[in-house]
């Protein structure tokens, strides 16, 4: 969803990244997500958690939220 509202923001297409930021849980990120993760990881607007997981079943938090909204809208 954050790589769709930033190129609504932008008003250009966001290029898919390649070969970027690769989480340790990698692997538990569904096929068709993938590539919006790591272009999202790519271009900063979000981080994951500690020991490098992006833990793709657990839940946001708000401070997590607020961070990745807020990140979006100083691009």
């Amino acid at each position: 969803m954050v790589i769709r509202a930033l190129e609504v923001k932008s008003g250009k297409k966001i290029e898919p990244a390649v070969g970027v930021t690769t989480f340790a849980d990698a692997s538990s990120i569904s096929k068709w997500a993938d590539i919006y993760v790591k272009t999202a990881a790519g271009l900063g607007l979000l981080q994951g958690r500690e020991n490098n997981q992006f833990a793709p079943k657990g839940w946001m938090t708000r401070a997590e939220s607020a961070q990745v909204i807020y990140t979006l809208l100083s691009k």
